[in-house]
């Protein structure tokens, strides 16, 4: 996954103030309407490598300047890196995974998805960090160094009526 800071050569704790300057920076450098006079003399390939490297400096910049999407996009890469380093024992769909009310985070308090793991414990995902996730979360197993991947694919959070197996309501 291309980073956005990457595009715009800046660290991930740039300020807005930082972000601001290097776009403007690469701009005013790689501005399709300041290449045209080039592009009518040099090659067309480099011409059209321009205007996808101008596109790509918007797309930082809308991304990177509004609060929302630059934590998105951190997730995101946060998730690739972690995906990158994890040998995960399985990948699935979140709708593969079970609700139980009776199976709590320890921490929180709230409703689990759950999917055993091959050492007989299970791996425990809060129904609450599914709400935060855009793609994709790892989960380690409780009791050793096994992962999944468990693909999200919400259109919106997940209603009160959530559960799978309506026996397990009652």
């Amino acid at each position: 996954m291309i980073s956005h800071y990457e595009v715009l050569g800046i660290s991930p704790s740039s300020s807005l103030q930082v972000i601001k300057a290097a776009y403007h920076a690469l701009l005013l450098q790689l501005h399709p309407d300041k290449l045209i006079s080039e592009c009518e003399s040099e090659q067309e390939s480099r011409c059209i490598s321009s205007e996808a490297t101008f596109h790509s400096i918007q797309a930082a910049w809308e991304i990177l300047r509004d609060d929302r999407l630059r934590s998105i996009h951190d997730q995101e890469l946060t998730q690739a890196d972690v995906h990158t380093s994890i040998m995960f024992y399985d990948e699935l769909d979140l709708e593969e995974l079970s609700v139980k009310e009776n199976v709590e985070d320890e921490e929180s308090g709230t409703p689990c998805y759950t999917h055993l793991c091959r050492c007989g414990d299970a791996f425990y995902l809060p129904v609450k960090d599914v709400i935060a996730v855009q793609s994709s979360i790892a989960v380690p197993c409780r009791s050793c160094s096994n992962h999944i991947l468990v693909r999200v694919h919400l259109s919106g959070p997940p209603s009160g009526n959530f559960f799978k197996d309506e026996s397990v309501r009652k």
